[in-house]
């Protein structure tokens, strides 16, 4: 027996070593995929995440909409503002390193994107690192090979590069949550797993109100459903992720309880409009969704087939079903759906906590994943589907917007953001909402 304990050390320590070479490589390859894509413009809102990462604007009024007489001027964003400080806050620290203020405008494109692509790189590596730190499971080249795919996945190279939230401050807390859950269900010392599950119940608390409205409807789910069918939870568990959701959303209330109710306020406009279109006509609403989701089909698909995998993993081992591959399940299948009969959700970056979360369901879901044909289908299936939808490499062009004396520019906040001598109004509060802008100022939009 002992002399069979350095021969086990010696394969321990190569399988570390396999496994951080993987980790190294994959690093390499989502920077180096990704880095045809940093050079694209920024375009639109982006303008008023780069401010936020750059320039660091006090709350509440976090969005630069317009400049005039060379002032900026800022609006408040209807969310949460902890979403924007943390941006602010990577910024913060970003700006030791980095002098933006003698970038041109392409390295600032470059380094933006790239620095932005990082957020969604941490949860790659916190997904690694799920697979490494625990012996559950056991076939780890497999959920290695199936990481590599999602990365590269249209989802995961689209909402990587935006500067925006869901997909960046979402990516990272519903992420930690996740990673936290599982983690939680195999660490054996209870002052550990209950301190780690307050403090993801703490991020989600941070974040916008949805998120935490899905957690808490997906833990209720998941209780009655445990309940009925005898699968064994503790309460604990429960008690510590909501306390710890409690204390951040009480956190984000005394920080800025201007723009979290306002987020609800925000919500609840959007889905009465949602709402209203159900009652007048249930069978136009249904084909509304049905086309609205096919139009997203391009970043959807890969999480519609993660979502029906693990329901088919779930009921196939079902009767060795615990409490967190549940939760996890139903979190991020309302994650999805949730955002999915939206008509407002236009972009991929709605769905990236829903993605992830699917990923870590599928993890917890899959601990000793043996060849098979299933195997070969699903990754042949997301091979094609990264080949298929792959985003498009848009060239850089210079951005050039020529000032226009006494008038306000009708362009992006991106394009206003980088041509700082220039006033401008956002075009995204429309032309009604430009020419009150501009009454209110006492000047006028330029010819549109």
């Amino acid at each position: 027996m002992g002399e069979n304990n350095p021969t086990k050390g010696l394969g321990g320590m190569k399988r570390k070593a396999l496994y951080i070479i993987f980790l190294f490589l994959f690093i390499v390859l989502y920077i180096v995929i990704r880095k045809p894509y940093y050079s694209n413009n920024l375009r639109g809102e982006e303008g008023n995440f780069a401010d936020i990462f750059i320039n660091q604007p006090p709350g509440p009024n976090y969005l630069l909409i317009a400049r005039v007489n060379g002032m900026e001027i800022y609006d408040y964003p209807q969310h949460p503002a902890l979403l924007y400080e943390t941006i602010a806050s990577a910024g913060r620290v970003a700006e030791k390193v980095i002098n933006f203020s003698e970038l041109s405008v392409y390295k600032t494109n470059v380094i933006l994107r790239a620095l932005f692509s990082s957020f969604q790189l941490v949860i790659w590596v916190l997904i690694w690192l799920t697979v490494v730190m625990f012996e559950y499971f056991q076939n780890k080249i497999h959920l290695f090979l199936l990481i590599g795919l999602l990365s590269l996945s249209p989802i995961a190279l689209e909402s990587s590069l935006f500067l925006q939230i869901d997909n960046t401050v979402g990516a990272l807390f519903i992420g930690f949550f996740c990673f936290s859950l599982i983690a939680s269900a195999f660490l054996k010392n209870r002052y550990v797993k209950y301190t780690i599950l307050f403090f993801s119940g703490v991020v989600v608390g941070f974040g916008k109100n949805e998120w935490g409205i899905v957690l808490i409807a997906s833990l209720f789910v998941s209780v009655i459903f445990s309940k009925l069918f005898s699968i064994k939870f503790q309460t604990a568990v429960i008690i510590s992720i909501l306390s710890g959701f409690a204390a951040g959303t009480v956190i984000n209330i005394v920080f800025d309880g201007f723009n979290y109710f306002a987020g609800f306020k925000l919500m609840t406009g959007m889905l009465r409009g949602e709402t209203t279109g159900l009652t007048l006509n249930l069978q136009q609403f249904i084909k509304s969704w049905v086309q609205q989701n096919i139009e997203r089909l391009p970043y959807l698909s890969i999480i519609i087939i993660l979502l029906l995998v693990n329901i088919i993993k779930a009921a196939f081992q079902f009767k060795k079903l615990f409490f967190e591959q549940i939760l996890l399940l139903f979190f991020s299948s309302l994650l999805f759906f949730a955002f999915s009969v939206s008509s407002w959700v236009d972009s991929s970056r709605y769905f990236v906590p829903a993605f992830f979360t699917s990923i870590f369901t599928y993890i917890l879901l899959t601990p000793n994943q043996k060849k098979s044909m299933f195997q070969i289908i699903l990754f042949s299936t997301i091979i094609g589907i990264d080949i298929y939808f792959a985003p498009i490499i848009q060239p850089f062009k210079q951005i050039e917007t020529y000032p226009e004396a006494g008038c306000l520019m009708d362009i992006g906040t991106a394009r206003g953001f980088i041509n700082t001598d220039v006033d401008f109004v956002t075009n995204s509060l429309g032309d009604k909402g430009q020419d009150n802008f501009a009454l209110k100022y006492n000047t006028r939009v330029c010819e549109r």
